[in-house]
């Protein structure tokens, strides 16, 4: 009898550490558990940290390209008004004031400032057209039209100067004349030349002027106007 109740005990010892040892293990599982959570939970949050700082970065430093690119442009677009340069005419600004003339017959357009009065030739109407002030003449008009434009020079001693102009996107080289003729004032000197500007519209422009010292004084005023025309 006294063997069987020691054979009892030994058993429930045996269950005993059993369920101790069984108890441990749940823990062991839970805080591996706990533990993977946690660590996946830090992960996840890392993870969303680090795409929620990038897009935001990313949009920040879109942003300041964006800033960047307008600051130029307008850096550019500044440059280029105080510049004044376009294809054929490198004084927009000071023209932007001008009056701006469009043959229908030929089939042109010149920008002229105040200073200069237009007018047509009373028969030839638009296909002869003049710029005129008290000292320069531009005239417009038909390459044969020898009522409009001259046909040549008279009896002066003259000297010819290489002058460019950029017209329409072309340059035309011609020989300017300077002719050394007296003045009804007692001045000396008359600035004369002519450019054959388009076959197909058999379109010329001359430009003459005197005393040759008034002339120079306006010649960048003229330049512009010749520079100004277009087709």
């Amino acid at each position: 009898m006294k063997e069987n109740n020691i054979s009892d005990n030994d058993n429930n010892k045996a269950i005993s550490v059993s369920k101790s040892e069984s108890n441990k293990s749940k823990i062991f599982l839970i805080v591996i558990l706990w533990i993977l959570t946690a660590v996946i939970f830090t992960a996840v949050g890392a993870i969303s940290h680090w795409f929620f700082t990038r897009d935001k970065s990313d949009t920040n430093d879109n942003q300041s390209n964006e800033t960047n690119n307008k600051a130029t442009q307008e850096d550019n677009k500044e440059d280029e008004d105080n510049n004044g340069i376009v294809e054929n005419n490198e004084y927009e600004n000071e023209e932007e004031a001008w009056n701006t003339y469009s043959n229908s017959v030929i089939g042109y357009q010149i920008q002229y400032p105040d200073e200069y009065e237009l007018s047509f030739d009373d028969e030839l109407k638009e296909e002869c057209v003049r710029l005129e002030n008290e000292n320069i003449s531009i005239n417009f008009g038909l390459s044969d039209s020898m009522q409009c434009l001259r046909t040549g020079i008279g009896a002066y001693e003259i000297d010819e100067t290489e002058v460019s102009y950029n017209i329409n996107g072309q340059v035309f080289t011609i020989d300017e004349w300077y002719e050394h003729a007296e003045q009804e004032d007692g001045t000396f000197g008359n600035v004369y030349g002519r450019i054959h500007l388009d076959d197909t519209k058999k379109l010329d422009v001359e430009y003459y002027g005197h005393p040759k010292d008034t002339f120079e004084t306006e010649r960048e005023t003229i330049d512009q106007i010749l520079e100004s025309i277009t087709w």
